[in-house]
């Protein structure tokens, strides 16, 4: 993309070598530029200043739309790590939470003869 750019910028400044050499000598009388006017202007001239006036415009235009750009940039990175850091959140909260420590044997054992004593008891009632 960057030789692209190149090859495009540099045939655009053949071309405007070749526009101002075809036009060397040639003066227009009258111009009008924010409203002052100037008599006898080199066409040279003109179009240099037209096209410096226009890469000036162009400049700024665009810095102002990078800059909103990094702005958005900026706002979106930040969103994106406060969800990250919400998402961690959501995923360590099952792993924070108490687990119950598992049951040990002996006390399964202690359990089952406490169930065979009210067994007994209960057909010994009825």
């Amino acid at each position: 993309m960057k030789l692209l750019q190149t090859f495009l910028l540099l045939a655009l400044l053949v071309l405007i070598i070749i526009f101002l050499g075809r036009n060397v000598g040639q003066n227009v009388t009258v111009v009008d530029l924010f409203g002052k006017k100037f008599q006898d202007v080199n066409v040279v001239w003109l179009m240099l200043v037209a096209f410096a006036i226009g890469a000036i415009i162009g400049w700024v235009v665009s810095f102002f739309q990078v800059v909103g750009a990094k702005i958005e940039c900026g706002k979106l990175s930040r969103e994106a790590k406060r969800l990250r850091g919400e998402l961690d959140r959501l995923r360590n909260l099952a792993l924070e939470e108490e687990v119950p420590e598992p049951i040990k044997e002996e006390e399964i054992v202690k359990v089952e003869a406490e169930g065979e004593k009210e067994t007994e008891e209960k057909s010994d009632k009825g």
